[in-house]
């Protein structure tokens, strides 16, 4: 009896039989592997492997950190880039507990609050007025520093901003308080206003343009934080007298006038050396103790 044999497959089968194989292990095997490979730390602990000395591999794509353990070669451990925080980043973190107080002094509070006395509103209108005549005499001393026509157009703009746009919500609090221009150029400068305004008109005076931006960038950009806390007060933008002020200053047209400044800022000190990062420092904190002493002026109507 002869023997029947069973058909051969075709070659195609045993093709088919590897790939679906393949295919498997990529799509349930691989991922489970890749997972156990890979562990995601924080970047405080690829600093501490780098003080150990335990890095044995090291690689940078895009925004994570990849690498591998002398001790765990296994293990391949990823992490995000930790980016240096711009100079206003730093600079703010100098200043943000006096910043903060700013809010807990009582003229803004009471503003806040729209229990302030008029009369104490009134002073400070007429000093912040013969204050920002100064101030921007001082974005005036950028034009001449600087070579650059574009950064000259930005500080004319700047000097623009201040006349013809925070000015013109003081000439209306002072058509609405019965303030003339005649009584405002009477009344002498306040001790604590004319100390202020003189030293940043010195420090514009001796500088270039990035200690120029700094002597006026705590004014500007202090002012939008305070704005954008009151904005947050229930009843501080409906108030009669001081809503107006509130508006103005959380305002989109002055947060985008201060990020201007900011922006100069960050761009200008890009590559500043620490010994010109702390002669910056120093500016934008005393400029700051100044901005809580005119508010305690203008509290105590102090002369």
């Amino acid at each position: 009896m002869k023997e029947v044999k069973s058909p051969k497959k075709p070659l195609l089968y045993y093709y088919g039989i590897v790939l679906l194989i393949i295919i498997v292990f990529n799509v349930l095997v691989t991922p489970m592997l890749t997972k156990t490979m890979v562990k995601e730390v924080d970047y405080g602990t690829f600093m501490s492997k780098i003080e150990d000395k335990k890095i044995d591999d090291v690689q940078i794509e895009d925004n994570q950190i990849l690498f591998t353990d002398k001790d765990d070669k296994n293990t391949i451990y990823k992490t995000g880039v930790m980016e240096d925080p711009t100079l206003t980043e730093r600079l703010y973190k100098s200043v943000e507990d006096i910043w903060m107080g700013y809010l807990d002094q009582p003229f803004v509070k009471e503003l806040a609050e729209g229990t302030l006395d008029v009369e104490k509103f009134r002073f400070y209108m007429i000093q912040d007025y013969r204050y920002l005549l100064q101030y921007a005499k001082v974005f005036a001393f950028g034009v001449i520093k600087t070579e650059d026509p574009e950064l000259m157009r930005r500080f004319a703009g700047m000097v623009h901003d201040v006349l013809d746009g925070e000015m013109n919500v003081h000439k209306t609090y002072m058509a609405r308080l019965g303030i003339t221009e005649e009584e405002v150029a009477k009344t002498p400068s306040a001790l604590t206003n004319q100390s202020y305004t003189s030293y940043m008109l010195d420090v514009a005076n001796k500088g270039g343009p990035l200690e120029i931006l700094m002597a006026v960038l705590a004014c500007a950009w202090s002012y939008q934080v305070i704005g954008e806390h009151h904005v947050k007060v229930p009843g501080a933008v409906e108030h009669p007298l001081y809503g107006e002020w509130v508006q103005g200053y959380s305002s989109k047209e002055y947060a985008d006038s201060t990020k201007e400044i900011i922006d100069c800022v960050d761009a200008l000190g890009e590559n500043i050396t620490p010994e010109q990062e702390a002669y910056l420092t120093d500016i934008f904190v005393k400029c700051s103790r100044y901005e809580k002493l005119f508010w305690d002026m203008a509290y105590a109507m102090e002369m």
